[in-house]
């Protein structure tokens, strides 16, 4: 069966998790193996050096950011993919005038983020 969602059916989690202003992460589909969240970052938001047990591999859709990782810092635009292995310590920043669009995939599935995909009601 296949299941489609538009992006502004699931529900944004990214204000109140992150305590960031304009803030878009929505959870579009997990399964217990993964899951696909969708970002609208705006300008100049910076997420802290974290980690977490899961692998990450996302796809930098529009916009500019500096990804921090244990190798070093890099800058990505469009059409860029990265990947952070499971616990690997990183963080990010955009840099730019303009919010940043991303797309990651987390596998196994973020059990922090399950109560997120929720279809927002009409």
């Amino acid at each position: 069966m296949v299941r489609i969602r538009r992006v502004e059916e699931a529900r944004n989690i990214g204000e109140e998790r992150w305590n960031v202003s304009g803030l878009e992460q929505r959870v579009l589909f997990h399964t217990d193996e993964l899951m696909v969240v969708w970002l609208k970052i705006p300008p100049g938001t910076e997420f802290p050096d974290h980690s977490h047990p899961h692998a990450q591999i996302g796809f930098q859709v529009s916009g500019r950011v500096e990804l921090r990782g244990e190798n070093g810092r890099f800058e990505i635009g469009p059409g860029t993919a990265y990947m952070f292995e499971p616990n690997e310590l990183h963080g990010s920043r955009v840099v730019g005038g303009e919010p940043a669009v991303q797309l990651d995939a987390f596998h196994p599935a973020r059990e922090d983020y399950l109560d997120a995909d929720e279809v927002v009601k009409r």
